[in-house]
């Protein structure tokens, strides 16, 4: 299978805080971290499952963007969840410093 992803990613592992809704429309929050960024994406780890397609506000380093959850699979006792930003949100997270000072994004 092809790999859709067309934006640079970047390896990291820092720490978001998340919200979004369960079925019901009851608002939950939770932490997570994330292992790769990019333009208009990310992976992040998380300690349960959030439902394909929920609405996503993620806060990192400040900054709170809108995402919608594109995959959450379980993988070694925990869930990743793909999340892809929406348009406008595309493109506003970066990483740490300390990470564009010392690693070179990975192409997909």
């Amino acid at each position: 299978m092809r790999d859709r992803r067309f934006d640079a990613r970047w390896t990291i592992d820092e720490s978001v805080d998340l919200k979004w809704q369960d079925a019901s429309g009851a608002a939950l929050k939770g932490a997570g971290m994330m292992q790769d960024l990019s333009a208009s994406g990310a992976r992040i780890r998380v300690s349960h499952s959030i439902p394909v397609q929920s609405p996503l506000a993620v806060t990192f380093n400040g900054k709170e963007v809108r995402a919608t959850v594109r995959y959450c699979v379980r993988k070694s006792g925990e869930f990743v969840a793909g999340i892809e930003f929406l348009p406008e949100y595309q493109g506003i997270l970066r990483p740490p410093r300390k990470t564009r000072d010392t690693q070179a994004p990975v192409r997909a």
